[in-house]
């Protein structure tokens, strides 16, 4: 019995005592963000058996500084996870999500990081700059993200609602919480009954500094309460197919916000609780969480094409579907101020001088002629921009989209497109950029001309496009020289 006594208390000190790694609870040996009696069978096990919990792995991270404001991004590797939950209306029903590779906020953007950025503060709990910021619309947080981009040369947006409940389970390393890293509460979120309940004299009434809860799986604070986090997309039903990269409704009058907030009950904080709110409204429970894609892995659609082609979901040189992107002369990779013969590269100034992509000499420099009528792979926007997974799309790829979905006239935050909806119920949107003749952004808003990897029919100094309007849809012969929009196909 003494013997006994003696290894309790010993477990007991090293249960006390222990800490492992960085911003676990002491005594938390198994890494569940909790010290309780399972941690105290690990020491046993390890005592009797020699077996020690393996080490959590910790994401990778990357910091960023803005006039002196730095803020942290933290990895989150792509994968599949059940998204939604069947026991309430608007969480159903559950269904299989694939997300490709992102990072995401460490944290809430804070009332220091908006203040650096913008130049301003709009939040009313104020007097500690490490709050997250708050009274901040969809709009608003729009504007901050595209000066941000600015300031950083960055591509940081809002994440998609299937992002931000993917990151709150704890990605790949997911312990199947029901909040964002803990069972228990008051272990993750500051909500109602820390941060409401005690009433507006006390000093624990309101937002709190982020980071000041325990991190979940991936760790990221306050995914659960603190304030509201808004989402890119719009709000609508969930559909039963499994989706790739999903981003919400087509088009609605209301945005998705997720995680719960400091004033409200343990029910809006469960990963899994769904939102949703205007693109003008501000609150004091409401704020925001940045996403930066991997650079390495632009988003894509699978839109159950028989050729099993996967399309990118945003322009190349967007960030959001309804973004114009970029606009490239046929052949050229960057975008540039004038789109003239003068100022083409593959001729010696006039559609009659071509220097390459030239199947009659009669439009050839010097009669030159080289016969392409493909795109080199070096001269692929697609490619040259966004690497080697990308390629612009061929007449056939092009062709096999337009032939298996349907299509509709839409318009996403104000941008009208062609919404596209596959034989699987999955949706593409190509926005009506226009197009840019010299220098100058014609029929934006009113069509849409896409380029594909081919030279037209009627000439070597045309090249083909797909353009569409509110009335209907076209292939194009245009010259080589205009500025239009390129979607890319993804290479398998």
């Amino acid at each position: 019995m003494k013997k006994f006594s003696s290894l309790f208390v010993v477990l007991l000190l090293m249960l006390a005592s222990f800490t492992a790694g960085i911003e676990y609870p002491r005594g938390d040996v198994n890494y569940d963000g909790r010290a309780d009696m399972d941690d105290l069978s690990c020491l046993i096990n390890y005592l009797l058996n020699g077996t020690w919990p393996e080490d959590p792995v910790t994401p990778q991270t990357q910091t960023f500084t803005v006039n002196g404001v730095s803020f942290t991004m933290v990895a989150v590797e792509g994968g599949t996870f059940m998204m939604g939950d069947n026991d309430y209306s608007n969480e159903k029903p559950v269904h299989q999500v694939t997300l490709s590779s992102y990072s995401i906020g460490q944290t809430e953007v804070t009332q220091a990081l908006w203040q650096a950025v913008m130049g301003s503060n709009p939040s009313q709990i104020t007097g500690n700059m490490s709050h997250p910021v708050e009274k901040v619309s969809w709009n608003d947080c729009q504007t901050f993200i595209a000066r941000l981009n600015e300031l950083t040369g960055e591509h940081f947006r809002l994440p998609t609602e299937a992002e931000w409940e993917f990151a709150a389970r704890g990605g790949n390393l997911s312990q199947g919480y029901k909040y964002a890293g803990s069972d228990n509460i008051d272990d993750v979120a500051w909500y109602s009954v820390n941060a409401y309940d005690v009433g507006s004299s006390s000093p624990d009434y309101g937002t709190h500094p982020v980071a000041t809860k325990v991190p979940n799986e991936l760790g990221l604070y306050d995914m659960s309460g603190n304030v509201f986090e808004l989402c890119q997309d719009y709000y609508g039903s969930y559909s039963s197919e499994a989706q790739t990269n999903p981003t919400g409704a087509d088009s609605t009058s209301l945005h998705v916000m997720r995680g719960g907030s400091w004033d409200l009950d343990t029910f809006c904080s469960r990963v899994s609780f769904r939102g949703n709110c205007g693109s003008f409204y501000a609150d004091v429970r409401l704020g925001l969480r940045l996403v930066l894609s991997d650079e390495s892995e632009h988003e894509y659609v699978d839109l159950g094409l028989p050729s099993g082609t996967l399309w990118a979901t945003c322009n190349v040189g967007a960030t959001a579907p309804e973004e114009y992107g970029d606009y490239f002369a046929w052949g050229e990779t960057e975008p540039k101020e004038e789109y003239t013969w003068e100022s083409y590269q593959w001729c010696n100034g006039s559609d009659t001088t071509l220097t390459k992509y030239c199947t009659n000499s009669i439009w050839g420099y010097q009669d030159f002629t080289d016969g392409k009528v493909e795109l080199d792979l070096e001269d692929d926007a697609a490619y040259a921009n966004w690497g080697s997974s990308w390629r612009m799309p061929t007449v056939e790829q092009l062709s096999e989209l337009i032939d298996n979905c349907s299509w509709t006239w839409a318009a996403r935050n104000g941008v009208y497109g062609l919404l596209l909806t596959g034989p699987n119920g999955n949706t593409l949107f190509l926005p009506a950029a226009g197009h840019l003749g010299n220098n100058m952004l014609k029929s934006a808003n009113t069509d849409g001309i896409y380029w594909t990897r081919s030279l037209g029919n009627t000439g070597a100094y045309y090249a083909l496009a797909f353009s569409f309007y509110s009335g209907g849809k076209q292939w194009w012969n245009i010259r080589r020289n205009g500025g239009l929009s390129v979607r890319a196909v993804r290479v398998p």
